[in-house]
């Protein structure tokens, strides 16, 4: 610290304050001391300041100009902070596939061949229909929130241990009744009112489509190796301890519109999304929500129609009704014990198997409410109402793979719709009548919404009558 005595003859600046005289001097300067000193601070600093930029900011013109008292503390003098360097970030490079190499030799059969299934083991052959659930299940019951745009919120006791790991063994322990399924027929469940609120839809069984089945899993091999390569972390997310891929179109949690779900890796969900074997299964996950709810499928497609005209935005596969789809990229994909609450309570979400693992093994879909526990080959498909049912997968060994494809609608898109392409808060503000007639369908969404479900017995009389008139082969 520097102390400058004051002059024998005290001069007053126009405060009234005693200014020091010889700061004014011709003879004596303050030029030296003061730099020596600065620099001293400077040098505890973590940016310092260069002996050129002090003696810019210090220049005699400037000392001319200064007022002060008679003891002047130099540390009350602070040189203005200099502006702090940006770091240089370096750019991310993107994350992609460069090379898919041939699709992987599956280590377990994916089922039977057409020699042992016989003639109708066909997920779309009515002959294959053999109910997998008894039955007991009251859909009506489920966690739905008010207006059947989204589930009802988990409670905490409702998922206690949600993220511990079981195998089949701790489930049959447990009470849960196991469905040994090939992963080709067609298996729906019906709740207590002979609705068919799921089913298993199984994979067209032909060599084609088994071919759609490995060359996706080899593109699914290829992503996580690229992302594993780049070294980014794998973000935590409440559905399980493996890396996704987000594609497609959202609405919910405060957003005033719908928008493209972002995705950590962007090139790599367009290199998956375009790849014409993920095309294939979205595909065909979708025209299995036509054959088994017929009514539900078309009710997502006045929607998407609307909407298509409203946002011009398409939605990632041209030939499914769903807005979404999360590519689960492995090695070892096991979900915790969850609901999507987010999707629309009645409507359906596909879950395609992807993988090299023994599906009597591991691997299982958990359906918790009704204490199930299904075989889920590699290849098969599986339409849940994945809002309202509480669903987990049993885990694979370490030497097997296992990743998922899966495809959804969000409930808020069809809220969206149907307050005339405005939030709640705009509709009640620009259109009260239209929000009070809203107000009122919301008691009875949810139970017109499980109408478009369809029983046994319709979609039978469906099959017959398009086979009379020669649309069913």
């Amino acid at each position: 610290m520097l102390w400058l005595p004051a002059a024998p003859r005290k001069a007053r600046t126009r405060s009234g304050r005693i200014f020091a005289e010889f700061f004014q001097s011709p003879v004596f300067s303050i030029r030296a001391p003061l730099l020596a000193a600065i620099q001293v601070e400077s040098d505890n600093q973590e940016d310092a300041e260069s002996d050129e930029e002090l003696e810019a900011e210090l220049s005699s013109d400037d000392l001319d100009d200064l007022e002060g008292e008679a003891s002047l503390d130099i540390d009350d003098i602070a040189p203005e902070e200099p502006p702090r360097k940006r770091r240089k970030t370096e750019k991310k490079r993107p994350v992609v596939i460069a090379d898919l190499g041939p699709p992987p030799t599956p280590r377990w059969p994916p089922g039977p061949g057409p020699s042992e299934a016989g003639p109708q083991a066909s997920s779309c052959g009515p002959g294959a229909w053999a109910p997998a659930s008894c039955g007991c299940l009251v859909t009506a019951q489920l966690p739905v929130e008010q207006g059947s745009y989204r589930a009802g919120m988990p409670t905490k006791t409702e998922f206690r241990g949600a993220k511990k790991a079981r195998g089949l063994d701790d489930f049959l322990r447990m009470g849960f009744q196991l469905i040994k399924w090939n992963g080709i027929n067609g298996m729906p469940l019906l709740d207590s009112s002979g609705r068919i609120f799921a089913v298993l839809a199984g994979r067209p069984n032909t060599v084609a489509y088994a071919l759609v089945i490995q060359q996706a899993f080899a593109v699914v091999v290829a992503a996580a190796a690229a992302r594993a390569a780049s070294g980014t972390p794998v973000a935590a997310h409440r559905r399980g301890l493996y890396a996704a891929v987000t594609v497609g179109l959202s609405y919910g949690q405060g957003q005033t519109a719908p928008c493209v779900l972002g995705s950590e890796y962007p090139e790599l969900a367009e290199q998956l999304t375009n790849h014409d074997a993920f095309q294939e299964i979205a595909s065909f996950g979708s025209s299995m929500l036509a054959f088994w709810a017929p009514r539900l499928y078309q009710y997502y497609r006045r929607y998407n129609a609307k909407l298509d005209e409203k946002l011009h935005q398409p939605r990632p596969f041209a030939r499914s009704v769903f807005s979404a789809a999360t590519f689960n990229l492995g090695p070892w994909v096991w979900t915790f014990k969850h609901r999507d609450v987010l999707n629309l309570p009645f409507g359906w979400c596909a879950i395609t198997a992807l993988g090299n693992f023994d599906p009597t093994k591991g691997g299982h879909l958990v359906l918790w409410d009704l204490r199930m526990v299904v075989e889920f080959p590699p290849g098969a498909t599986i339409l849940i109402p994945s809002a309202t049912l509480v669903h987990s997968n049993t885990p694979v060994s370490k030497h097997e793979h296992r990743a998922s494809f899966t495809q959804y609608t969000a409930g808020g898109l069809f809220r969206y719709v149907d307050n005339d392409f405005r939030t709640e808060a705009q509709l009640a503000s620009e259109d009260p009548a239209l929000y009070e007639r809203r107000l009122g369908e919301k008691e009875s969404r949810y139970e017109e919404g499980m109408g478009l479900w369809s029983s046994l017995d319709e979609l039978v009389q469906r099959a017959e009558a398009l086979e009379i008139d020669g649309q069913l082969e």
